[in-house]
């Protein structure tokens, strides 16, 4: 007898994972991991091209490849089958998590938000969150500046009397007397 057969596998033994359009909608569904091709981490969902808040792993597959549950796809352009971009959450897949970081390779690392480290240098300060982001808005990017800010020439945008009030109050702790009046027009 010629030629090589091979065995397949029972499809109750066929490694599956649970795949979602974006990473935080409710429907999901059940796709065999090997109908899934063109594995990576990204931002951005397939169909309404959502923002996801970090990167989350995709693979491309068929939209009726699904063996089970619900996966939100319209098919307004064309007829289908059509290639979808499919999104894979840790929670969900938990049992199979080494295969998919396989395939998809490692997270990319963590980017810092720029803005967010720097509204922690003015925490504890007496600043209320809204003139913390008023004044890194205006481009203040450290607390300390606030003590040399000529507030009668300089005061950035953004800043009311409120806020003017708070800034007030914390060059009062740390500046003498006579610089704080100078600094904001009040004796």
């Amino acid at each position: 007898m010629g030629g090589h057969q091979t065995e397949s596998i029972p499809e109750q033994q066929q490694v599956t994972v649970t795949v979602r359009r974006q990473w935080n909608d409710y429907r999901s569904a059940t796709f065999r991991i090997d109908d899934l091709d063109d594995w990576h981490w990204d931002t951005i969902s397939g169909g309404v091209n959502a923002v996801a808040p970090q990167p989350f792993v995709h693979a491309y597959g068929s939209c009726d490849g699904k063996i089970g549950g619900e996966i939100a796809h319209s098919g307004i352009h064309g007829p289908c089958p059509h290639r979808i971009k499919l999104c894979l959450t840790k929670t969900d897949n938990q049992a199979v998590w080494s295969e998919v970081l396989r395939r998809a390779g490692p997270p990319p690392p963590r980017r810092k938000d720029k803005t967010l480290e720097t509204k922690k240098l003015f925490r504890g300060r007496g600043l209320s969150p809204a003139t913390i982001t008023a004044l890194v808005a205006a481009g203040v990017d450290a607390p300390e500046r606030l003590l040399f800010l000529d507030l009668n020439n300089q005061k950035p945008k953004g800043i009311g009397p409120a806020k003017l009030k708070e800034i007030e109050e914390y060059r009062t702790r740390y500046l003498p007397r006579s610089a704080v009046s100078e600094g904001t027009g009040k004796d």
